[in-house]
């Protein structure tokens, strides 16, 4: 991927010739069992640790190559390049000591096997994702076992599924390296000065929780963000590219597709048309290639049973809403059924309050955008941040909508985040950062109401960007 930022930090196309590089030499070297390689948790653990070792050895060179020469190593020049390299070795380290398998991944693998088996990935409730997740994670079976035989391996299914779980782990690797990356190009995007951005990028990734629960659950939301980031950067001048990185995201999640009314409002009909058209040509690819049509039935059924949250740490308006009414009902002693039909009016009541607001953001902002173009400002600036304001309004209704918002979800909120601090942290930091700070750096805990402090977070963080667009030139 090509850097148009004017960043010192670029990528590219031949950068991703290092990603088989990477994944493949650890199973190589695994393979020869030599004398002189060891791990600290035993053989199971040996090829996430050679993987690290090769993720720190390219990491070096890549510093050496950026900072070779005595004019590249200017504070403007240095700073985003080690600070590229300094979290990659972080974040690597997350990936590969902390990599317990979680209760979530054992939902893919589930899923995964049932598929091989001919059955439904939906069959016991636990995988709650649109089917690609578990089609690919089964297709990485089916590869490891031919590589297995083809390295003299017993194919063991334990052998295959540990396998399919050091592919999974090296891809949320390669997804947090390309949120940094991708992270770079928004911030400059927004015209925020390098040094300024590479330290705005180094706080709110090291101080995340959300983006650590995604590691410690082996979440996909980092994809997810990778694509709907992407779709952003890509909307104006390539909108197929943008609308393929929306229509895989909502093949992962169902999330992204809250783009699709935004895109009509802004009347972004390329990008729609590209969205759509990939959305479809990806589920035909699926059903052609696996004959999986079935899926997709099994996934209509399962919609309407999707849960709707309940657990303190649950950031939901369900979760806050059901559980504030049955803390009041403890003292007043209504009955279930009358408990429960006020639930679900106050939901969907605080649902149609959320998206009313938010549609009120998108006509101040579409005002704000046409007055801002009569007085001949900077048409493209000003396209840049109506669209990006828009797009990130759309992910924070999400996130408020949804019935179901754990903590690593707010991952999503990051673009946010990097946004309300480049255009409003300097004038209102104490606010800011305190929005900020309850979003991303509050440890986990089920306490009711403190555990709500998330969802207080995105709705200060909201309050605090009125929906206004301004030309860095007024």
């Amino acid at each position: 991927m090509s850097d148009e930022t004017g960043y010192p930090l670029h990528l590219s196309a031949a950068h991703l010739f290092l990603i088989p590089l990477l994944v493949l030499t650890p199973i190589f070297l695994w393979k020869l069992d030599l004398p002189f390689i060891a791990s600290s948790y035993g053989p199971d653990y040996v090829v996430l640790e050679l993987f690290a070792l090769c993720v720190f050895l390219i990491l070096m060179i890549f510093a050496w190559d950026r900072l070779r020469n005595p004019g590249e190593r200017t504070l403007e020049h240095a700073l985003p390049v080690l600070t590229f390299v300094a979290l990659s070795l972080y974040f690597v380290v997350q990936v590969t000591e902390y990599s317990a398998k979680s209760a979530d991944w054992s939902c893919y693998v589930d899923a995964a096997r049932a598929l091989i088996e001919g059955k439904s990935p939906y069959f016991n409730g636990c995988y709650i994702y649109p089917p690609i997740l578990a089609v690919v994670l089964s297709w990485f079976y089916y590869v490891i076992e031919w590589g297995a035989i083809a390295l003299n391996v017993v194919p063991q299914p334990d052998l295959i599924w540990n396998g399919v779980f050091y592919l999974y782990q090296c891809a949320q690797f390669f997804s947090v390296v390309w949120a940094l990356v991708l992270s770079f190009r928004f911030l400059s995007l927004l015209r925020v000065e390098v040094k300024t951005a590479a330290i705005m990028i180094a706080v709110v990734f090291v101080f995340n929780v959300p983006l650590l629960r995604t590691f410690r659950h082996q979440q996909i939301n980092l994809w997810v963000l990778d694509l709907v980031l992407y779709a952003i950067l890509a909307l104006q001048r390539r909108p197929w590219l943008s609308g393929l990185a929306t229509a895989i995201a909502a093949h992962l999640k169902l999330y992204p597709l809250v783009f699709l009314p935004w895109l009509v409002a802004m009347r972004k009909f390329r990008a729609l048309a590209w969205t759509t058209v990939a959305i479809c040509l990806i589920a035909v690819l699926q059903v052609f290639i696996g004959g999986e049509f079935w899926l997709w039935e099994e996934l209509v059924l399962f919609v309407p049973t999707f849960p709707s949250g309940t657990a303190f740490r649950d950031n939901s308006l369900h979760s806050l809403i059901f559980n504030t009414a049955h803390g009041i009902n403890w003292f007043i002693g209504l009955s279930r059924e009358l408990v429960g039909a006020m639930i679900t009016v106050l939901v969907w009541g605080a649902r149609a309050g959320v998206l009313l607001w938010f549609a009120l953001r998108f006509v101040r902002r579409e005002k704000s955008y046409r007055v801002a173009t009569a007085q001949a400002f900077s048409i493209d600036e000003l396209e840049t941040h109506r669209v990006i304001g828009n797009l990130l309004d759309s992910l924070a209704s999400v996130l408020l909508i949804s019935p179901m918002v754990w903590e690593h979800h707010y991952v999503l909120a990051m673009p946010l985040i990097f946004q309300v601090i480049a255009i409003h942290g300097r004038k209102d930091p104490w606010r800011v950062g305190t929005a900020v700070f309850l979003i991303c750096c509050v440890p986990v805990f089920d306490l009711f109401p403190l555990s709500y402090h998330r969802l207080a977070g995105l709705i200060w963080l909201l309050w605090l960007s009125p929906p206004t667009i301004r030309s860095s030139h007024s």
